[in-house]
């Protein structure tokens, strides 16, 4: 405690007497910053502790040939000789190896995927996904081809376990993004609203996720921004349908991100006939903004903008015209601002606080009405975390979530007009502890708290995860939690007072690793209770017919493998996922399963980079077994049938050279080469014809195929690129 107390003094001490400067920063042999690090001179109680961005500095009187010893939990200690000579300052950055046998080997598996952390076994950079065939620079895109999840080519999103995508939450460094999709057309997919490389990590929890987290009832989609870029770069993007400029600025504690992104379909669309009748092609820009700042001698901010503005029109097909209402135009505007800070206290606590702010517009018109949507949302939160031990951490936090939902309807021909609006507030707090009991045990348990106002309910719901190490490479992982989340804005609208949907997750995880090499296998199972259903179709204003008495279950068995020692400059992964889910909910009468999921998955993803050619090959293949879709009868009742199954092939390359001494990638992608043509399910038409039958419609893609073809432009010269 002494020790401790004389480094927090020597900045006054040193004020009086003349000194020495020693700094420098602290990171691991990727380049990681490591926060806490403890750097002091051996003899002496000179030293400091590492901020946020792994940077160091002290004062010292010591004079001649010393020691500098460097201390991380988990890493193996180093001890640098130094000789400090009066009047000179030393600047000495230190990388540290991570111990192979360190208790923090143990740590929870089942249900995590991790990017940038070597601990969960999984790697994903942003990279890996923007490099994905088929994953068409979609941060969905290239998770899809990950256990538990599912492409379902008519919604787009991040379908876990069987959960429908508003059951998976999306966060910006810890704060929630309350729409992270471009807004949809019938039958078609919406698109992630973020590049993959605005991030420099991805964590995504297929269930059984922190505490820390709410509001979520399948997943969390943790992205990370990254710290101070080590210098300013420029950029240019371009594609047959649109073009991008990145511009960077670093100052000496802070750096400034600009990024602009146009697109406009019409070119390719002329080129590449579709199914679809467009009237006005898919065309919009959007604006991202990243600002970065050191603050004092352990604080960082991060802030974070994003404006998108979409504009896009389209004839429906008969059978999806209620009323004759064919033309569709539908205007899109989003907003989206946080702000995070971090700071290191005295006696290695860490603070982090911030906030966000969504606004999303959506104004949608057919022939004979409209209806614009204005959704707001804010949300601040704090947390609070603290190694008592080295073993343990504890974790805590608070935060408090504001929503303003507003619709305009109106009736063009008629002049009838309604409004459609209700205000939510949710207030909620949490706890956790992580505690490596042994070397070949670890515990994480936690507890949340949420008071939903709007239904004036209170919820504490249970977060509990363990792993046991088996071997030197393998683990088990166990995870058990109940989550909740308030039903969709589409039901609330009519009937702010339903329930709060939960979802109770059961999961057991087998993980083992070694040379580059992992293999994990997951069982998971899942009860829904509290789930939204509705007497008749959905947008019946009548609230009456709005009830909380769904129920359903998903269960199922993954398997994973990723290699990226086999293949000499190559990497590939395989993933299986078998899904029995069944539910009674929105307008399903009985225990079913629903029209969005397959029984089987299948994705194998592999990728190759050539030397001699400077390019890197990749490949992806999914399969998924049939669809289920309901027949109509005469008597009001139904028959259950499965669609065939689906197989799609893709294919990408990305060629590495220089245009006017400027890094540059030429990248080349072509999503589905043999054109199957895939049905997710059908429409009927409302009443039967002659002999009694219901025609069906079927749900395709609007194209066989998708074509990409990009030049992308780093004003500096970069000798890697996928390393």
């Amino acid at each position: 405690m002494k020790r401790w107390l004389l480094i927090f003094l020597l900045p006054v001490i040193h004020f009086t007497v003349y000194s020495q400067t020693i700094s420098g920063k602290v990171t691991d042999f990727d380049d990681n910053a490591l926060t806490g690090a403890n750097v002091f001179l051996n003899g002496t109680y000179d030293g400091s502790i590492s901020d946020t961005l792994g940077n160091f500095r002290f004062s010292t009187n010591a004079i001649g040939e010393k020691i500098l010893t460097v201390k991380f939990i988990g890493y193996e200690d180093i001890a640098i000789p130094v000789v400090i000579e009066k009047s000179k300052s030393l600047v000495i950055n230190v990388k540290l190896k991570e111990k192979k046998t360190e208790i923090t080997e143990v740590t929870i598996t089942a249900g995590v995927f991790e990017a940038g952390d070597k601990k969960r076994g999984l790697q994903l950079k942003s990279i890996d996904i923007l490099t994905t065939a088929n994953s068409n620079g979609d941060i969905a895109g290239g998770l899809n081809t990950l256990p538990g999840l599912q492409t379902v080519g008519e919604e787009g999103g991040l379908f876990v376990r069987g959960g429908e995508k508003n059951e998976t939450k999306t966060f910006v460094d810890g704060m929630l993004v309350s729409n992270p999709y471009t807004s949809k057309m019938p039958d078609l997919p919406s698109r992630g609203r973020f590049s993959p490389m605005l991030f420099s990590g991805v964590s995504f929890s297929t269930g059984g996720y922190s505490a820390e987290y709410g509001q979520a009832l399948s997943s969390a989609l943790i992205l990370n921004t990254p710290t101070v870029p080590a210098k300013g770069l420029s950029s240019i993007s371009l594609i047959p349908f649109g073009s991008g400029i990145t511009k960077s600025w670093k100052g000496d504690s802070s750096s400034f991100t600009s990024i602009i992104d146009y697109h406009n379909m019409t070119p390719y669309y002329k080129v590449i006939k579709q199914e679809v009748d467009w009237k006005k092609c898919p065309q919009g820009i959007s604006t991202t903004l990243l600002y970065r700042k050191k603050i004092g001698k352990t604080g960082f901010l991060k802030s974070f903008a994003s404006i998108t503005t979409n504009r896009l029109g389209m004839l429906l097909p008969e059978y999806l015209a209620e009323n004759n209402n064919r033309n569709l135009t539908l205007v899109n505007n989003d907003l989206y601002i946080n702000s995070v800070y971090t700071v290191s206290l005295p006696d290695k606590w860490e603070f982090k606080a911030g906030g966000a702010l969504n606004y999303d517009v959506e104004l949608v018109s057919f022939d004979h009405f409209s209806a614009n949507t204005y959704n707001s949302a804010a949300q601040a939160r704090f947390t609070l975390q603290k190694y008592l031990h080295e073993n343990v951490l504890i974790k805590t936090g608070a935060e408090i979530d504001y929503q303003h939902y507003h619709q305009d309807y109106l009736q063009k021909d008629t002049g009838f007009n309604a409004t459609m609006l209700f205000n939510s507030v949710i207030t909620a707090c949490f706890v956790e502890g992580e505690w490596s009991i042994s070397q070949k045990m670890f515990i994480r348990i936690g507890s949340r708290m949420e008071i939903a106002s709007l239904i004036q309910e209170t919820k504490v719901v249970p977060r509990l995860s363990l792993a046991y190490k088996t071997s030197k490479n393998s683990q088990v992982s166990l995870a058990y939690g109940i989550f909740t989340e308030l039903p969709k804005n589409d039901y609330m609208k009519f009937k702010p007072a339903l329930l709060t949907e939960n979802a109770s997750h059961y999961i057991i995880n087998y993980q083992i690793s070694r040379n580059d090499r992992m293999f994990r296998t997951e069982a998971f199972y899942k009860e829904y209770n509290h789930l939204v259903t509705y007497d008749n179709i959905l947008n019946d204003p009548d609230p009456m017919h709005y009830h909380s008495k769904g129920y359903g279950y998903a269960r199922g068995l993954e398997f994973f493998l990723r290699d990226k020692k086999t293949l000499q400059n190559g990497d590939f992964w395989i993933s299986y996922t078998f899904l029995d889910t069944k539910k009674k909910y929105q307008d399903i009468k009985s225990l079913q399963m629903p029209y969005l999921f397959s029984k089987n998955s299948l994705s194998v993803v592999g990728k190759i980079f050539v030397p001699k050619l400077n390019t890197q090959f990749g490949l992806t293949y999914q399969y998924s077994s049939g669809r289920p879709y309901y027949e109509p009868l005469i008597n009001g009742l139904n028959i259950q049938h499965f669609t065939a199954d689906n197989n799609n092939i893709s294919l990408n390359l990305s060629y590495l050279t220089h245009i006017l001494n400027n890094f540059t990638v030429i990248h080349f992608s072509v999503n589905n080469v043999f054109g199957s043509d895939p049905i997710f399910g059908y429409h009927y038409s409302a009443k039967p014809d002659t002999s009694g039958h219901f025609t069906a419609f079927p749900i395709k893609s609007q194209a066989k195929r998708f074509f990409v073809l990009g030049v992308f432009i780093t004003f500096d010269k970069y000798s890697s690129f996928f390393n």
